[in-house]
Formats: structure tokens, sequence, C-alpha cells
């Protein structure tokens, strides 16, 4: 058992030593790094937006270069940001010895062997869930904990929104069985009558029932499994940094249910860890919070964590969404700081298991940003809190530009001029240039990848085969992902609005009727763009193909990455293996036990 130390009721101040430094002196530093960063972005923006304008310039049709060169600036913002930070976290990480500590300065201050100090919650939000796994996913976590020797410092609490009978009755089930099997469980199971606000409501509710108690709560959804040593590291940065008010977690996917979710993983793991360190580089005290996997200040959060009466016509009392953009810039405005912890390794959650499903999970994303767009004029709002606001919004305003793009483009083909000839070699270094700034956030994170030993993800081969996997899927998804999003946004505008429904969070066969059904304006789109250039200038196709290609096979692309057959086939060869599959944490091989057992297997 470790030396738990002294328990300390909420609020009632920290050890010296513990209060945040004189930052005034890192203002300047930090506005340096900000202003760096904004003109690495600009200047790529703007240059590779200068050199289309001039190779479409000699068509005669103002307009239309405009038109073209706008929508491929919008994407292309996006597109340079992740490139720069995740070059700047690629050097960040192998240029120093200690890359966190200048990032996360809180981080420096602690050693790693300090006693908890407070009580912490270990909260878990959950709405008409698979009540086995949901248990299951705590119980582990719960292990874990107790491992470290800290566990009479943490309780735990399955905070419910479930609305269906059969969920609820499974959910009462699990908890009487829990308690029959452990009768002095400190599980505590509440379901609320009306789930007013969602998640965001439910956490509120808890603060006020409970948040007296502790200081801190760890937020996880139903999906989520999270090491005790991760959330102990959290728990002393957070003690060691009074104006801290949420610490997030990098959040890695693990046991993908299906092929498409094992080859995304593969490839959005190797651009995220250097994307987040590069970002936490320049974001600072404001850094991104996603909603869960994450540890915050309990008595921040019940304060600030909401909009009050002083928001005027912003407070609408209506639900939004992504209400973590907006829950991070609330704490934020009230002088707390958002941070980001840049090291991998004891925090997971779970993945879509088919193409559909994660064009769903986009669509909601999508409309949640698009609905936080109207808080950018919200009172005391700073300019970081800002550009969260309206960065993950203009993430999906990119993709429907993409798609405008390259219709425009076809017309641009059909309409040129028979006498004034295409700069072909212009045309495709530009092309060259943009592929460049797209992958090479990738071929970084491989690079990394065999930096720090390509045995943990099965060898050189497998990382090989891998990345080579991925990036023909990529290829493939995300024309698909951007016609969808697209379509969704048309539909937004004429006051279409998506529901949050509950995710299938298990491996399931993709039916061939709802594929079609989701996927028919990808396929029309491709086929229709695609005939109009094999008849009018099918010399032009190849430079299309990448993206019209990813149309036509939309379809075909979603049932195989679906089927079980083929994700188990991935399985087995271990092709885009993760390390976790290579030397599987306990938690995780905890976790697949109690499935097993949970399916009776």
């Amino acid at each position: 058992m470790a030396d738990a130390g002294e328990v300390r009721t909420p609020g009632c101040g920290y050890p010296a030593g513990f209060a945040d430094g004189d930052r005034a002196d890192e203002a300047s530093a930090l506005h340096r790094r900000r202003l760096a960063y904004g003109c690495l972005v600009a200047i790529t923006s703007a240059g590779l937006s200068a050199w289309l304008g001039f190779i479409v310039s000699g068509n005669g049709q103002t307009v239309l270069d405009v038109a073209l060169v706008l929508s491929f600036l919008m994407k292309l913002l996006w597109v340079s940001s992740v490139f720069w930070s995740a070059a700047i976290g690629f050097i960040l990480r192998r240029s120093t010895r200690d890359p966190i500590s200048p990032v996360l300065p809180p981080f420096a201050r602690i050693r790693g062997d300090e006693p908890m100090l407070f009580r912490t919650a270990i909260v878990m939000t959950i709405r008409d869930e698979d009540a086995k796994r949901v248990f299951a996913h705590m119980q582990v976590v719960r292990t874990s904990i107790d491992a470290t020797g800290f566990g009479d410092r943490f309780d735990y609490f399955l905070l419910s929104d479930s609305m269906t009978p059969k969920a609820i009755a499974a959910e009462h089930d699990e908890m009487t069985s829990l308690r029959k099997s452990s009768p002095g469980t400190n599980l505590i199971y509440r379901r609320r009558d009306t789930n007013i606000d969602y998640k965001a409501g439910n956490l509120h509710d808890f603060c006020q029932r409970w948040g007296e108690r502790y200081e801190f709560m760890a937020v996880l959804d139903a999906d989520s499994v999270m090491s005790g040593e991760a959330i102990l590291r959290l728990v002393r940065i957070m003690q060691a940094a009074p104006r801290l008010g949420i610490l997030q977690s990098m959040i890695d996917c693990v046991l993908p249910p299906t092929a498409i979710a094992r080859v995304f993983e593969f490839g959005h793991r190797h651009v995220w860890h250097n994307y987040i360190l590069g970002s936490v580089w320049w974001q600072d005290e404001r850094c991104q919070y996603r909603g869960h996997n994450a540890l915050i200040r309990v008595a921040a959060y019940a304060a600030h964590g909401r909009m009050n009466d002083g928001d005027g016509a912003y407070n609408t009392g209506r639900h939004v969404m992504c209400f973590d953009q907006i829950e991070a810039a609330l704490l934020h405005r009230a002088g707390f700081e958002v941070r980001e912890l840049p090291i991998g390794g004891g925090s997971y959650e779970g993945m879509p298991s088919t193409l559909v499903d994660f064009l769903g999970r986009y669509r909601r994303w999508c409309q949640g940003d698009l609905i936080n767009l109207r808080l950018l004029a919200l009172p005391g709002l700073r300019t970081m809190d800002k550009y969260h606001l309206a960065g993950v919004a203009q993430r999906f305003l990119g993709w429907p530009a993409v798609v405008l793009f390259v219709t425009l483009a076809v017309y641009a083909v059909l309409a040129w001029p028979p006498d004034t000839p295409f700069p072909k070699a212009n045309a495709a270094a530009l092309y060259a240039s943009f592929a460049v700034l797209y992958l090479t956030p990738r071929m970084l994170g491989l690079a990394d990848a065999m930096l720090a030993g390509a045995r943990r993800y099965g060898g050189f081969p497998r990382l090989a085969l891998g990345a080579l996997t991925e990036l023909l899927f990529n290829m493939l998804f995300v024309p698909v992902a951007m016609v969808a999003i697209s379509w969704f946004i048309i539909r937004f505008l004429f006051g279409y609005r998506s529901s949050w429904l509950p995710q299938r969070r298990q491996s399931y066969r993709s039916p061939l009727k709802e594929t079609v059904l989701a996927l028919w304006p990808q396929t029309l789109l491709g086929f229709g763009l695609s005939a109009a250039l094999a008849v009018a200038a099918p010399a032009a196709l190849p430079w299309f193909a990448p993206f019209l290609g990813a149309l036509v096979l939309a379809i075909p692309f979603g049932v195989l990455t679906g089927s079980r057959g083929f994700s188990a086939s991935m399985e087995r060869l271990r092709i885009c293996a993760m390390p976790e599959e290579i030397a599987p944490p306990v938690e995780l091989v905890d976790l697949g036990r109690l499935d097993r057992e949970g399916n009776g297997q």
C-alpha cells in the first residue's frame, strides 16, 4: 500500500511551493510562438493559393478563378495548420530530452511519487449503452487505480441518461449484481428521469449533488478506459497547478472492432502525437478539451462551466451537442487554464465500427461545431477561445470547400479556352506540393515510430505495410467523408438537424442496404463528374482520379471495411497493428477478458 498521506478537503489550499509562478516573463515568449506559428500558416496558405491563382488566371473567367482560389484556401488553412503543428511537435520530440516540461510547466513540478492530497471522482456518463460493457470499463479503471495503492482516494459514479426500458433494466441488473458481489462498493449509480442538456447537464447535476466532496473529477465516456497511473499523473499535475481547470489526456483508440477502425487509428495516431505536442507548444494555457478522458477541477466547473445571466441572448438554454468546446471557453474566461498533456499511453477510447458510423459521428460533430459559431460573440471570450470555436468549425467547412473546388475545377477544364495552353507543368508542381504538405504529418509520425522502435508495431515490415495500407485507405476514405459533410451542410442550411443517438460500439457487418442509402450521393457525384470528363476532356481524368475514384468506389469500400471476415484477416496478419496489440497493457487485457465473459465466450 502506497503512503497516501493526509487527505485535504476541497478548496482547503495547497502546500507551499505549489502555487503558480510568475508567468509575466513567459507572456512575451508565448506571443512570439503564436506569432511565428500564425505567420508560417498564413505564408504557406497564401503562397499556395497565389500559385493556384497564377495557374488559372489565363482562362479569362475571373469569377470562376476567384471561387477556385477561395475554396482551395478554405481547405489549405487547415492542412497548413496541421502540417506546422506536426512539424513543430516532431522537432520538439526529437531535439530535446524533455519535450513536455517546456510546453506544460506544471509537469516539471512533479516527481511522480507525490501523495494524493484530495479526493477524486471517476465519473462516467452513459445513455442507452450496453450495460455489461459500461460496468466492465468502470471495473477495469477501478482495478487499475486500486493497484496503485491510492484506491481510497477515489470514488466512482455512473451517471445515466438512459431512456429505453431495456437499457434501464440492464443497468439496474448490473448494479444489483455488483452490490451482491461487492457489498462495500464505492460505485454510485444514478439515473436522471429527464436528460436535460444531456452530458453537460448530467455533469452539472453531479456537481450539485456530490461536488463538494471532491477537488477533481475524471470524466469518462462509455467507451473510455484509463489506467490508474495515467489518472494519478493527471491528479499530480493538477495538484501542482491551482490555476489549472481542465487537464486533457492524449487519447488513443484501441481494440478496434473492424478494419476501418483499425486502419483509421493507425494513421490517426501517427499524425496525432506530433500534432498535439506542436499544438500545445503554441496554444499553451488554452489547449483543446475533447470532452472526456480529462481531469477537471470540480469547483471551477460547477461555478463557471455554464453560461450565466450576464451572457444575455447567447444563454438560450438550448442543448448544444459539442458543449465541451463551450465548457473549456467558459473556464478559460473565468481565469482557469485548459491544458493538454502530450504524452501517450494509458488513456483510451473506442472507435466507430463502419464507414456509415464514422460519417454519422462527423455529422454530429459538424452540427455541434457549426451551432457553436453563434457563441463567437459571447462576452468575455479571449482570442484563443474564439480560435477553438472557429477552428473546429473551419475544419469541417474545409471539406465542402474541397468538393466545391473539385466541381469547379471540372467545369474549368470543360470551359478552358481551346486556344489557351494549360500550364500542365506548373499545375503538376502545385499538385505535388499540396500532396507533400498533406502527407508530411503522416510521414513524420512514421519516422517517429521507427525512431522509437518499429518492433512496437510488430517490426519494420509490418509498420511499412501498415503505412501503405493506411495511405490507400485515406485516399478512399477522405473524399467520401468530404461529400457526406457537404451534403449534410446543405441539408443543415435548410433546417435539417442530426440526432445524437447512442453509438454502436461493437463489431458488426455493414449491411449493403444501409451502406447504399448512406453513400449514394458520393456514388452519384463520382460517376457524374467522371462521365463529364470522359466525354469532354478525357485527358484530364488522371488529375481527378484520386478524388473521383474514391467516390465511385464508396459503396464497395464501405461494405468491405465493415465486413467481419476482412477485419478478422487484418487482425490475424497484424496489418496496422498498434503497440497495445503487440504488448497489451493490463487494463486492455482485463477489458478483453471481461468482454468475453460478458458475451459468454
